[in-house]
């Protein structure tokens, strides 16, 4: 019973590290423009191999960009917010498939 007890006491710990680390994790920075980094990953979004969870939703997809990617047009010091990269993808889009 005690191993077991240690056991979820480290486990614990470890859990609130990985926590702290994930607070503190670093992000790539693009340098270039909203609408230049959506044709980039265009091909990802568009492409059913790419999922969250399980899933090809854009929206999801477009997310978990975000919380890898910040987006600083020409040197601006505040990223682009992500209802701003999806705006810009869904028009993207839409012109890609018209």
């Amino acid at each position: 019973m005690r191993k077991l007890l240690d056991s979820l006491e480290n486990a614990q710990k470890a859990w609130v590290d990985l926590k702290k680390d994930a607070k503190g994790a670093h992000k790539i920075i693009y340098t270039g423009s909203v609408k230049d980094f959506v044709r980039l990953t265009l091909p990802i979004l568009d492409d059913q191999r790419f999922r969250v969870n399980g899933q090809t939703n854009r929206e999801a997809m477009i997310r978990a960009l975000d919380e890898v990617f910040e987006i600083h047009p020409n040197g601006c010091p505040e990223p682009r917010s992500f209802r701003s990269i999806l705006s810009t993808a869904q028009e993207e889009y839409g012109k890609a498939h018209e």
